[in-house]
């Protein structure tokens, strides 16, 4: 029983850090598509000031980006499966003896 609940409360912050990231790639969704309505603006308007503001935002959709892979790596080395629990079809984990 104690396992279950184990399996739940790991399943359910699992969930949440999931959540967080789509949450976080989402929003720098938003930017990159004002930033792409930005840049369209400058070029249609001839306005200069708009592209500077486009090529400053940039740097924080990279931050953004960043961000988001180091959380992404920082899950995986988290929730990664131990060589235990892998499970390859055709492949014996057993140990084998030779003659």
């Amino acid at each position: 029983m104690r396992q279950v609940a184990l399996n739940t409360h790991i399943s359910g912050r699992f969930n949440i850090e999931l959540e967080n990231l789509r949450n976080s790639v989402m929003a720098m969704g938003g930017e990159v598509e004002q930033q792409l309505a930005d840049t369209l603006k400058a070029i249609a308007n001839n306005n200069p000031g708009l592209a500077e503001t486009v090529i400053l935002n940039d740097l924080k959709i990279n931050s953004m980006e960043m961000q988001i892979d180091e959380e992404c790596l920082r899950i995986i080395a988290k929730r990664h499966p131990t060589a235990a629990r892998v499970k390859i079809p055709g492949i014996s984990t057993g140990s084998s003896t030779f003659s």
